[in-house]
């Protein structure tokens, strides 16, 4: 298990309306070894998904992944109009200042636990969750 792997700055922005899906943008830190996420999951939402948006024919779309490479040593960002995490089916709407868990997945980490801030506007600076729970992963 690669401990050095961390999760910083984990947010959402609240949601306007019942039904409406969330969004989680955060960064990734990889540790020193290669990586894949191959899930996410939290109990505010019935179903978790990674996404990004693609450029096709002057068309700006959204796709579901079914995992993401993570190179050693990297930086990945997940931010408004890239890389997201969407939630589905939310229990509650999210509201300004709620924190609530998100647990990502990987295949040679294991579950990371992390918490994610309901913000307003961008991530507080400085905030930042390490990387909280890890188990192995089947």
């Amino acid at each position: 298990m690669d401990a050095g792997l961390q999760v910083a700055m984990a947010w959402s922005r609240p949601t306007m309306r019942e039904g409406q899906p969330g969004a989680v943008f955060m960064t990734l830190l990889a540790g020193m070894e290669d990586d894949r996420l191959t899930g996410v999951a939290s109990p505010r939402a019935a179903r978790a998904e990674i996404h990004d948006h693609v450029h096709e024919d002057m068309v700006i779309r959204m796709v579901k992944l079914e995992g993401l490479n993570i190179s050693g040593s990297s930086q990945v960002a997940f931010e408004p109009g890239g890389l997201h995490v969407m939630l589905f089916d939310l229990a509650d709407p999210l509201a300004a200042g709620d924190i609530f868990p998100l647990t990502l997945i990987f295949e040679k980490a294991g579950e990371i636990t992390t918490q994610v801030q309901v913000s307003d506007g961008m991530a507080a600076p400085g905030m930042t969750h390490g990387h909280g729970s890890m188990k192995d992963h089947p």
